[in-house]
């Protein structure tokens, strides 16, 4: 930061999955005001509405029944997600399997190609994007 005193200075850090949470500990840590945060999120990955979606009535039930579990719920309702949403969705893309598997939605690939084939949300996907994406055909 000193080197580059009085210029502006911006510094990208990414991760997908676990990285990415990871991603935004790091920037927080290293940033000296609040950083800008841009989480993209695929329609189709159920892993980016966790952890609710894991939590079925029947386990909320023995959790709130556990002097544990309440307190596990009370962190579940304080868990929120940060920054600004850029929402892709797989069907988007007619290089993707419209039905295509939770490891298919998840994966980083499929993320950059359809970041890559994005527009805008009122355009249709870009039929020029790029992205290797043979083994999720």
């Amino acid at each position: 930061m000193e080197l580059y005193k009085g210029e502006t200075l911006s510094i990208t850090i990414t991760g997908h999955s676990l990285g990415a949470t990871l991603a935004l500990l790091v920037a927080d840590d290293v940033s000296s005001c609040g950083p800008e945060v841009l989480r993209i999120v695929n329609s189709q990955d159920v892993i980016t509405r966790v952890p609710s979606v894991f939590v079925s009535e029947e386990v909320e039930r023995k959790l709130t029944s556990s002097k544990v579990g309440g307190g596990v719920l009370d962190m579940l309702d304080e868990y929120a997600h940060t920054g600004t949403e850029l929402r892709v969705d797989t069907k988007m893309s007619p290089f993707l399997k419209p039905d295509a598997d939770m490891a298919c939605c998840h994966d980083l690939e499929a993320y950059l190609h359809l970041v890559d084939g994005f527009l805008a949300s009122n355009s249709p996907f870009r039929p020029n994007a790029k992205r290797s994406l043979a083994r999720l055909m």
